[in-house]
């Protein structure tokens, strides 16, 4: 169901979007099923739906002030389908960025696995692998670190960084 707050237009500096998935919903607002049939998915059986976060970010500043992504990531233990969702998603935002919508800034959810209150340490959104029964130094860095440190430092997604991943940007 779509709802719009005006009385927020002017209450908000900006406005946080913690975005992770869509939600396929019936009529009734039941989740019949949670991705479209044979689209890549999380390893919480969320659909990876990069559009998705351009999408929620131009709807959220229709509240009048910026967005600032506060969360953001995939639950990718394997670390096989996040490097490309991410420049996906980001090349997204950033298109939308281009085309007038005000976002301040990206947080990426999160630099390393942690316990997730609903799923434990089964959900491992992390850019650096983290073993709970390990020390510190078991933290492993990942692709998905690689990648995206690219994309910081150039302020950009570079054509190899997206090739790499075989991004389609």
């Amino acid at each position: 169901m779509r709802r719009d707050l005006p009385e927020l237009a002017k209450s908000l500096d900006w406005i946080g979007l913690n975005y992770y998935t869509r939600w396929m919903v019936d009529a009734a607002g039941r989740k019949p099923h949670m991705a479209r049939p044979g689209a890549a998915v999380t390893d919480l059986d969320w659909e990876v739906y990069p559009e998705g976060i351009g999408l929620a970010a131009r709807r959220a500043a229709r509240t009048g002030v910026p967005v600032l992504v506060t969360e953001h990531g995939f639950a990718d233990a394997a670390d096989r389908l996040r490097p490309r969702a991410l420049v996906e998603s980001l090349a997204t935002l950033g298109r939308e960025i281009e085309s007038g919508t005000p976002v301040l800034g990206y947080l990426h959810w999160s630099l390393m696995d942690n316990f997730e209150w609903a799923e434990g340490w089964r959900a491992r959104f992390g850019l650096y692998r983290m073993d709970p029964q390990r020390d510190p130094e078991g933290r492993e860095r990942t692709r998905s670190a690689d990648v995206y440190s690219r994309i910081v430092r150039a302020n950009a997604i570079a054509p190899e960084v997206a090739a790499e991943v075989g991004a389609a940007v």
